[in-house]
Parts: structure tokens; sequence; C-alpha cells
């Protein structure tokens, strides 16, 4: 799994990035040999006026040339880091109980059919 971390308007200090890859590698780690790689983008939206402005958007690309895309809000961008590894968390688990459970029904179906 391949972390790669951005950052828009304002600089991506080592204390952030290494939060980031914690969180990251935390929430998706078990599910890590069906992701191919991590796209961690985070944004100040106002630029310094203040407010719920800080953004982290993650983009996981799995093995199946799936993507989930998840994005996060909040005042304080160690938060809305956590909103989203959390986030991300869960999609992809859900995308990737989805897939097992649709390969089951249809290999369930297709041995009634030649049976």
């Amino acid at each position: 799994m391949r972390l790669t971390q951005f950052s828009q308007g304002f600089a991506l200090s080592d204390a952030i990035g290494q939060h980031v890859a914690n969180r990251v590698q935390s929430a998706l780690g078990t599910a890590s040999d069906q992701i191919d790689s991590v796209s961690i983008r985070m944004t100040d939206i106002n630029a310094g006026r203040g407010g719920v402005d800080k953004r982290c958007r993650i983009v996981v690309r799995l093995r199946n040339a799936r993507t989930v895309v998840v994005e996060a809000i909040h005042a304080d961008l160690y938060a809305a880091i956590d909103d989203a590894a959390a986030a991300a968390k869960e999609a992809v688990w859900r995308h990737l109980k989805r897939r097992k459970t649709l390969r089951r029904e249809y290999a369930n179906r297709s041995r009634h059919l030649f049976a």
C-alpha cells in the first residue's frame, strides 16, 4: 500500500505527515492486501480566515480497479484527518464485504443453474 500526501494552503509538517501515516495505516492496515494506493489531500479552505475550514480527502485505489473517496471537514486538521481515516476504513470494508457477498451469490446462482 503506497501512501501519498499533499497539502494545499499550508506547509505539510513532519508531525502532520506522521499523524496521517499512522492514522491511515491503522485504519486500513488489515485491508492493505486489497489496496493498491492511498492518496491523502489536506486543504485549508479559507486560507487563514478561520472557521471550519480544514478538509482531508482520502482516495483509496483498490486492486480491483475500484476507487473509494471520503472527505471530512473540521476546524482542527488533526480531527479532520481522524474523521476521514475512520470514514475510509468503513467505506473500504463496506465495499469489500459487498464484493464478497456478490461473489458468493453468483457462485450459488450458477450452481443452481447447472445442477
